[in-house]
C-alpha cells in the first residue's frame, strides 16, 4: 500500500485494550482523489462496524470534509465526530483529525493529528 499510512486509534484514553480501528490512505485511494477510513466499534471487531469513504479535498468547508459516525447500526442516537481537513489543515501538510466518544461528547475527547509528506 504505497503511499498509505496505517494508524491505531485506541480509545479510550489511549489503551490498547478497546481500540478502533481506522485506516487512512494519502494522497489516494482506491478511487481517484479518495480516501478509505473504517471504523469498528466497539473493540475494533468487525460487528457493528461503520464504513466510509471520504473523497477530498472537496467537502463543505474550505478544504474540509466532514463526516458523522452514527453507532451502532447508523442511528442518530449515540453518534461521534470526524472531522477530516485536507488539504490544508491548522499546521502545513497536516490534517487533523478529532474523535469524540461516547456519543460526540466534548469530554473524553481523543484528539489526533495526521502529517502526511504529501498533503
Amino acid at each position: 500500500m504505497s503511499g498509505c499510512s496505517e494508524v491505531i486509534l485506541c480509545l479510550p484514553y489511549g489503551s490498547i485494550s478497546g481500540c478502533s480501528e481506522l485506516r487512512l490512505c494519502f494522497p489516494y485511494g482506491s478511487t481517484s482523489g479518495c480516501s478509505e477510513s473504517r471504523l469498528c466499534l466497539p473493540y475494533g471487531s468487525m460487528s457493528g462496524c461503520s464504513e466510509s469513504r471520504l473523497c477530498l479535498p472537496y467537502g463543505s468547508m474550505s478544504g474540509c470534509s466532514e463526516l458523522l459516525i452514527c453507532l451502532p447500526c447508523g442511528s442518530m442516537s449515540g453518534c461521534s465526530e470526524l472531522i477530516l481537513c485536507l488539504p490544508s489543515g491548522s499546521i502545513s501538510g497536516c490534517s487533523e483529525l478529532r474523535l469524540c466518544l461516547p456519543y460526540g461528547s466534548t469530554s473524553g475527547c481523543s484528539e489526533l493529528r495526521l502529517c502526511f509528506p504529501y498533503g
